[in-house]
């Protein structure tokens, strides 16, 4: 027959009232007689959580220590290998409760631990109970327990630890209690010097993050993670295993903290996360403060389904649920949706400790006997919170926290029996050494201690909780709302170790709703400083303009090349010219490329570029040097009085020549060290991501040949300008038909202009402002296409096609231009005549007028052969200077 923990409960009073027990050295348990045998009676008091908030929380955890106490006083277990039911069978030690509610506060356990070991009894913890009740505290007060289970908090832990490692209790001469915890976590607590007598079948907080960042090292790849946890001693202690997991497995951590229940410090904290762009967060918070926290950070759009970041906490998934799902916030509720919790794996022996629940709700003797254990809180003398609880749906189902509760009270029993089966007293130090070597098989699975006697954490899987959000909603007729209840399913995802390798048995759901992993960062969208479709556009409606002009007046001058006025002009290098500015108005357009393009594109766009550019330049102001110094070669060569014919293929080898050396440095250029497209950054963020770059056609690897290179193009086209405003200057007193030196002048002029403007605006802004680049450039080519077009074509398209009126006919300028040659020659007869009169004395005067009548007439002769001689391509002198001979 099973006896209820009331009838050692009951062996105790007896005891104590009659004397009749001893007291084991240094110890709180005793030795009393039961009926025909001796045995020996200890008790341990509960520091776990009955209510929160003035309501019921989870019964689960002091029912799993009252079921291990039966257990062991029965001598049986559910889960216990064959050693440990054979140590337990052996053993003569029964155990007592004394359950104190701490209402999951730091605080109330604390002035829990302080009643029950310093005898400080605190009314107003205790409700009212029957008076057998208080006689059984009463008498039981001599009786001091001597361990503790519990409290859950670390921070409950770190302030009851330090008081347990008293060497002085008014109420006991034992030195020091032990304290074992099922679920502090915090790494501080590993102090040994701080805390001798702390022990707990937790695994603390080094094997959690352990776990969890080996996930992230392999096989998400994670090399940032951002940390925002309080500034207590449970969060410096994960933050401290963080650290220490985080450098084995070379993953950069971001710390932010805040002080627990600080507003200000909070919101700050979350100002400083969010400036940090990295996908994957670690929550190390306090249990009491995750629903201000957690709405604080999904305002700031930080957590939830609509942000970019995923989120991992160290507390236990019940902490979370139970403090979000008890609210009818509905931002509550999305802001946890796919978040996850980091846990250890269920045991496939929780659903033992789950069946003993269910006969435990079925036995109102037991029932009744766990209420008999209540010392002070929500249960006692409340038997209907029970029954609520037993009613509840998701009864009996088992988290790990209760069930290490189940293994910690376990660990108590059996670490004193070894203890008495070594024939060593049980004092706390003995009890404690006891407890490190221990080995057994637990509802939480394999339960063994590390010296500093926390629970070794290498046999245990852990796994990644999702929580996925889930909705109930009830509508009236109208389909109004009436209520929503929030529930959330979780999805398990097994992090298995074997032989130290990590195994991911099943895969994560994200705050998406899908499996596939975010990348490690969140992505950035850098600002490439591109230049927008209208200005590109703008830029190619000019290199439109340019090449529409040009090739307007290429044809315009083939179609009217007869007229006399163009064959004056040489239609030849005319259209030479127009070639040139086609190629300077088409180097607009490779000057826009730009992404998205392929590289390989903008590669060819920047070399295309110089090309046309330089090829363009060399075609266009050649073309005006073999022009004027082809109608300057015709003119010098009228002052020596002889027929002389300069025919375009006589000076066309100029352009040609010039246009060759371009095309040589050009090529050795592109095959040496062409420009190419690159992509210049600016500015980087914290990660050496781009933030803000952009793109150029730059040399790739001799910056000083490709230096040499542009020098040359530079130097031959500069050149080929000069030459030409120094042909056009000699030329300067011919005939305007002849004579391009206003033209030339006007287009010298524009051009310094736009060099003047534009080459600063490029210099101060342009490398990092492509926008301006591209638009300044796209001008400075354009007008100085148009500067040589307009002032050579318009006027003669305007007196051509009789928009402006002929200043003079070409055979009057032709005439003009012989007479003023008559003229001189006329006058050197004259003065070669009266020179040779003064020397032989004759008084014959010459008759000048027959020799001016003569003149005259050969001259308008000659005239006309000259003017027929431009028809056929040629320009031809109509004099020359034989001896005074007349052709």
């Amino acid at each position: 027959m099973d006896r209820p923990v009331q009838y050692y409960d009951d062996l105790v009073k007896a005891a104590l009232a009659s004397g009749d027990y001893e007291l084991l050295p240094g110890s709180n348990i005793i030795q009393l007689r039961d009926t025909t045998t001796t045995i020996r009676v200890g008790s341990i008091t509960t520091l776990l959580p009955h209510s929160r908030n003035d309501k019921a929380f989870d019964l689960a955890f002091p029912l799993a220590t009252y079921l291990a106490v039966q257990d062991f006083n029965h001598r049986r277990s559910v889960v216990l290998d064959d050693s440990s039911l054979e140590t337990l069978q052996q053993c003569n030690l029964y155990l007592t409760l004394r359950m104190r509610d701490t209402k999951f506060s730091a605080s109330q356990a604390t002035r829990e631990f302080v009643d029950e070991y310093f005898g400080i009894h605190d009314t107003t913890t205790s409700s009212s109970s029957t008076s057998t009740s208080s006689e059984t505290q009463q008498q039981q007060s001599s009786l001091t327990s001597f361990a503790t289970v519990g409290p859950l908090l670390s921070s409950s832990s770190t302030s009851v630890a330090t008081m347990a490692a008293s060497t002085f209790f008014p109420t006991t001469s034992q030195q020091g209690v032990i304290t074992i915890s099922p679920a502090s976590g915090s790494d501080v607590l590993e102090d040994r010097f701080a805390y001798p007598y702390f022990a707990r079948t937790h695994t603390y907080s080094v094997g959690r993050m352990a776990a969890l960042l080996a996930y992230l090292h392999s096989p998400l790849n994670v090399k940032h993670l951002s940390i925002l946890h309080v500034a207590n001693d449970y969060g410096l202690g994960y933050l401290k295993s963080v650290t220490q997991a985080a450098r084995k497995f070379h993953i950069q951590i971001h710390v932010t903290s805040y002080r627990d229940g600080d507003i200000a410090s909070m919101q700050n904290a979350i100002s400083v996360l969010a400036e940090i762009p990295t996908t994957y967060h670690l929550g190390i918070l306090t249990g009491g403060q995750y629903r201000e926290i957690l709405l604080q950070l999904h305002r700031h759009n930080l957590l939830g389904p609509d942000s970019p970041r995923e989120w991992f906490f160290a507390g236990s998934v019940r902490d979370i649920t139970e403090e979000t799902a008890s609210s009818d916030n509905w931002e509550l509720h999305r802001a946890m949706h796919g978040t996850v919790s980091v846990a250890t794996s269920k045991s496939p022996f929780a659903e033992r400790l789950e069946t003993l629940l269910v006969q435990f709700q079925q036995d109102t003797t037991q029932q009744e006997d766990f209420l008999q254990q209540q010392v002070s809180g929500f249960l006692v003398n409340n038997s209907q919170a029970l029954q609520d609880f037993l009613a509840d749906e998701r009864f009996p189902r088992v988290s790990a926290a209760p069930a290490r509760t189940y293994d910690a009270t376990m660990a108590l029993g059996l670490a004193a029996c070894q203890l008495e089966a070594m024939q060593k007293n049980t004092t706390t130090q003995n009890l404690h050494h006891e407890i490190t070597k221990l080995a057994f098989r637990g509802v939480d699975g394999p339960v063994q201690f590390l010296e500093t006697a926390s629970r070794d954490p290498s046999p245990i899987d852990y796994r990644l909780v999702n929580l996925l959000m889930g909705t109930t909603i009830v509508v009236d007729a109208n389909n109004t709302l009436k209520t929503a209840a929030f529930t959330y399913e979780t999805n398990s995802v097994i992090l298995s170790q074997h032989e130290g390798v990590l195994e991911v048995v099943q895969p994560m759901i994200w705050s998406d709703n899908t499996t596939n992993q975010p990348p490690p960062l969140i992505p950035l969208t850098p600002n490439q400083n591109l230049v927008s479709r209208g200005l590109q556009a703008f830029c190619w409606a000019i290199a439109a303009a340019v090449l529409i002009t040009s090739t307007f007046c290429a044809l315009w001058t083939l179609y009217r090349q007869d007229r006399p006025g163009l064959r004056a002009s040489q239609p030849v290098f005319m259209v030479m010219m127009c070639v040139g500015t086609f190629l300077i108005g088409g180097a607009i357009i490779p000057w826009t490329f730009q992404e998205p393009m392929s590289r390989e594109q903008l590669d060819r766009g920047c070399m295309l570029n110089m090309w046309m550019l330089s090829i363009g330049f060399s075609t266009t102001f050649a073309s005006l040097f073999a022009r004027t110094w082809r109608v300057r070669s015709l003119f010098s060569r009228a002052s020596s009085f002889r027929r002389s014919t300069v025919f375009v293929r006589d000076v066309v080898w100029v352009p040609l020549v010039l246009i060759a050396l371009n095309v040589v440095l050009l090529t050795l250029w592109t095959v040496l060290d062409p420009l190419r497209w690159q992509r210049i950054v600016v500015s980087r963020d914290y990660f050496e991501r781009t933030v803000d770059s952009y793109g150029t056609c730059f040399h790739m690897q001799d910056q000083i040949l490709a230096r040499v290179f542009l020098l040359l193009v530079v130097a031959i086209n500069v050149l080929v300008i000069l030459v030409a405003a120094v042909q056009a200057y000699r030329a300067r007193r011919l005939p305007s038909q002849y004579n391009e030196r206003y033209h030339l002048a006007i287009a010298s002029f524009l051009m310094l202009e736009v060099m003047l403007l534009g080459i600063p605006l490029l210099l101060v802004s342009g490398t990092q402002d492509p926008a301006m680049l591209m638009v300044v450039g796209s001008w400075m080519f354009a007008i100085s296409a148009f500067a040589v077009l307009l002032p050579m074509f318009l006027p003669k398209i305007g007196v051509e096609e009789g928009f402006m009126e002929r200043p003079d006919t070409f055979a009057n300028s032709i005439q003009q231009s012989m007479m003023q040659v008559r003229e001189v020659r006329s006058q050197r007869q004259i003065n070669s005549h009266r020179h040779q009169s003064s020397n032989n004395s004759s008084n014959t005067p010459p008759n000048w007028a027959d020799s001016s009548g003569a003149n005259s007439s050969r001259y308008m002769k000659s005239s006309s052969r000259r003017h027929a001689a431009q028809g056929s391509g040629e320009l031809s002198q109509p004099f020359s200077n034989g001896n005074g001979a007349r052709n």
